[in-house]
């Protein structure tokens, strides 16, 4: 209804009422009280039609703009089973997916997606997509927690059109960790085990042709040239199973464990294991316990963790001696803890293999430490390298695999735990391993010392 209309109905309810008054003998002041009554009334009526209205056609408005602007990007990633980030044009992050948020570790929107993906190409793929083309995809390799290659897709710019005037970039990421180092494990699964195999092999078929011909009707040689083969078979055995075993670690190290693992029970079924071995080289294992300790991990993987670190010791140690194995519990990281309890001199050279846990949790370490020959600092840096073996002193019995270390690099970084190296020739070597206490265990009271001994003779 329109002013005019009110004016023209207002006139003729004023005639009208002014006729009645006069027929009625009513006074013409109650008429003209009720009339502007009924002016008040339509006033308000028409004020709240009109903003009933506008609201209505307001409503759908909005929604246009939120389901076409950054807002819907962002409801729209969110739905998707994809790792997705939504970019402004100077490369900073408007808005991450959960599954990006999981990836990546974006955890604060606004900060430049380069902070959380260390690449070089990203600054290119986003000119590219800048000038209204679509990039060519790119692959990040990352180190850190663990090595892994990830895919980005970028989209071509697109305004955003919520009246912004923003320009917003989609990026897809993907996890190929498993496709890229799946192809190249089993390149090197191929090479390594063929050559690691070709020298016992060669070794067996040369003693084979030998007690065809010369020595058919020696049984001494016989005998002597059997025990030989059936060491190289051993040997083969240990490679393979160890290959295997380094293999399976590998295929699952991006993901990290969901159970929990009790590092006490694993230290001692190290010990129980390795224990023949100490008593035949008159070694003894010494263990010292300060605390129940249960870690994020896996319970078998954390036994041969520590079964392989041991079992080196072990071998490396001298006659007579002593390899010393600690459990330790510390509130918090902090410089020093890798080797709080070990018994080398702080001159010793250190290395890095596997970064500490930066977890606040209280922290638990493993310590072992031999009094072996120790390592040069050129041989250090090679540590925990597939088939590289520094024992030059052992025989062909107890070199192993060269695999050891490897694996228990693999596992410590699938545990997401801290793995550290000390040595100093003519003294020794130590081994520190750093795992987060699991949030969900809560701890008992402080345990006395616990002392374990492996004696032989």
């Amino acid at each position: 209804m329109r002013g005019t209309d009110i004016i023209v109905l207002s006139a003729l309810a004023f005639v009208a009422i002014a006729g009645l008054s006069a027929l009625s003998r009513i006074p013409l002041a109650y008429g003209l009280l009720a009339l502007g009554g009924f002016w008040v009334a339509t006033l308000i009526f028409l004020k709240l039609s009109r903003a009933f209205r506008t609201q209505r056609i307001a409503e759908p408005a909005g929604q246009t703009d939120f389901l076409s602007g950054t807002r819907f990007a962002a409801m729209l990633t969110d739905a998707l089973p994809q790792a997705i980030a939504v970019l402004d044009r100077d490369g900073r992050v408007l808005h991450a997916n959960p599954m990006a948020q999981s990836l990546v570790g974006i955890d604060l929107p606004g900060r430049p997606l380069s902070v959380y993906v260390r690449d070089s190409g990203i600054t290119d793929r986003l000119a590219t997509a800048l000038a209204g083309y679509t990039p060519e995809p790119l692959m990040v390799h990352r180190e850190v927690p663990t090595e892994s290659y990830i895919s980005l897709l970028f989209s071509a710019v697109t305004p955003a059109d919520d009246g912004s005037g923003r320009m917003i970039v989609l990026v897809v990421m993907n996890d190929v960790t498993e496709l890229v180092l799946g192809g190249q494990r089993r390149a090197d699964f191929l090479a390594n085990a063929s050559h690691e195999l070709k020298t016992p092999l060669a070794s067996m078929l040369g003693y084979i042709e030998t007690l065809r011909g010369h020595a058919r009707d020696d049984p001494e040689a016989q005998q002597r040239f059997l025990a030989i083969m059936e060491q190289q078979a051993q040997r083969m055995q240990r490679l393979i199973n160890d290959l295997l075993s380094l293999r399976r670690i590998e295929q699952s190290e991006h993901i990290a464990p969901t159970e929990t693992a009790d590092l006490d029970l694993s230290i001692r079924a190290a010990i129980e294991s390795v224990a023949p071995l100490a008593e035949a080289r008159n070694v003894k294992l010494k263990y010292k316990k300060k605390k129940r300790a249960i870690a994020p991990g896996h319970q078998d993987e954390t036994i041969q963790l520590c079964l392989n670190l041991i079992e080196n010791a072990t071998k490396l140690s001298p006659d007579g001696s002593t390899v010393h194995i600690t459990l330790s519990a510390f509130d918090q990281w902090k410089p020093g803890i890798p080797f709080a309890d070990g018994r080398l001199p702080d001159s010793a050279m250190t290395r890095e293999i596997n970064p500490a846990p930066t977890s606040p949790l209280p922290i638990y370490t493993i310590t072992i430490s031999d009094t072996g020959p120790g390592f040069s600092r050129e041989h250090l840096p090679r540590i925990g390298e597939r088939f590289y073996r520094v024992a030059g002193d052992l025989s062909s019995k107890e070199k192993g695999t060269g695999l050891g270390l490897a694996i228990v690099k693999h596992i410590a970084r699938r545990h997401r735990a801290g793995l550290y190296v000390r040595s100093e020739p003519g003294t020794g070597t130590e081994f520190c391993i750093i795992y987060t206490k699991s949030s969900d265990v809560s701890e008992p009271p402080q345990m006395s010392d616990a002392n374990i001994a492996s004696t032989s003779g």
